[in-house]
């Protein structure tokens, strides 16, 4: 998926999230505030205090978009078959203020099972949430 096309994509769109940078074992997003990103308590809370950062519902999307998609930038789709999130974890340890940085990086890549780590930052460069995300994967490779 192209940027642009990710960064159309109405959820993406919606909660502000945008692609940042795709390589081997890694991806990279920005979530900057945009009108549907106080979406959920914590982004009503925010925008009632003034608050201009992005909500933690669009910073955990994020997340989990980006688990997938890293793991995608490793196997190989005629031998393996993704097959869906099997655990995802993230811890706050601050609010986040301003736009968000979101990295995701696999860890490890299995027959059945990768592993990979989650990394938050704010406008800052201070880290606000960090976590892990195993991903279910399939022997056997999509159809051509």
């Amino acid at each position: 998926m192209t940027a642009r096309h990710f960064d159309d994509t109405p959820l993406h769109r919606l909660l502000g999230i945008r692609a940042d940078q795709r390589g081997d074992g890694f991806v990279q997003y920005r979530v900057v505030p945009a009108p549907g990103s106080a979406a959920g308590a914590d982004g009503l809370l925010r925008a009632a205090a003034g608050d201009q950062g992005v909500s933690t519902f669009a910073i955990t999307t994020a997340v989990d978009i980006a688990v997938v998609d890293a793991v995608g930038t490793v196997i190989d789709r005629r031998a393996v078959t993704m097959n869906g999130t099997a655990e995802l974890n993230l811890t706050y340890v601050d609010a986040p203020r301003g736009e968000a940085t979101v990295r995701a990086t696999v860890l490890h890549c299995g027959e059945r099972v990768a592993a990979v780590e989650a990394r938050v930052t704010d406008a800052r460069g201070v880290t606000i949430a960090f976590g892990r995300g195993t991903y279910s994967l399939r022997p056997g490779g999509e159809p051509a």
